[in-house]
């Protein structure tokens, strides 16, 4: 995470929190600006998620930056391996 957000800096503006805070300041604004439509973000916020908005770019540009940093997860309990492995 550190690494895009380095690359974004100047660009783009990261935003991670926790998510229950995130829920909250979505609330908040619909209260204040109901036609914003920061109700049906709300509603589909699933799992852990950050904001990026940007401020002195295309979101092309930070979609190639995205890429370059793609991982894979790590395995879980249960999962078959995506390739073969021998010891």
């Amino acid at each position: 995470m550190q690494d895009i957000r380095m690359e974004l800096r100047g660009k783009a503006v990261v935003l991670m929190g926790k998510n229950t805070m995130i829920r909250k300041g979505l609330d908040m604004g619909h209260l204040l600006h109901p036609d914003a439509g920061m109700d049906t973000l709300r509603a589909n916020i699933r799992g852990n998620i950050g904001f990026i908005f940007a401020t002195n770019c295309q979101l092309d540009d930070i979609r190639e930056i995205l890429g370059k940093h793609v991982r894979d997860s790590a395995a879980k309990s249960g999962q078959m391996a995506k390739a073969n492995l021998s010891l």
